[in-house]
């Protein structure tokens, strides 16, 4: 009795596994495929946003340089602004003074 417990139990009960280990074996192919493909764009989004860090240093840049133009010019309108009549009249005296037929 005993020996046909232990073949009922442990021997070969008919059941065929082959196709089953086939299919894992396929979804093991599959997930490392996405796996690849994961980490390549995983180093692309990685390369992005090394590139926008580049541009916004640029931006950073433009706009120091940007703000100073402004800076300047705002200057230049401010002294013009405090010039009086006789400083306008010196000023385009001087500028134009060896202009032939002036």
């Amino acid at each position: 009795m005993s020996v046909i417990i232990g073949y009922v139990f442990l021997g070969d009960n008919g059941f065929n596994t082959d196709k089953y280990e086939v299919q894992i074996e396929n979804l093991k192919k599959d997930l490392s495929k996405k796996d690849s493909l994961l980490n390549i764009k995983d180093l692309r989004i990685d390369t992005l946003r090394v590139q926008i860090a580049e541009k916004n240093e640029e931006l950073e840049i433009q706009d120091t340089k940007l703000n100073q133009i402004k800076d300047d010019t705002r200057e230049k309108i401010n002294a013009v602004n405090e010039y009086n009549d006789s400083d306008i009249a010196r000023y385009f005296s001087e500028r134009y003074r060896n202009i032939p037929g002036s």
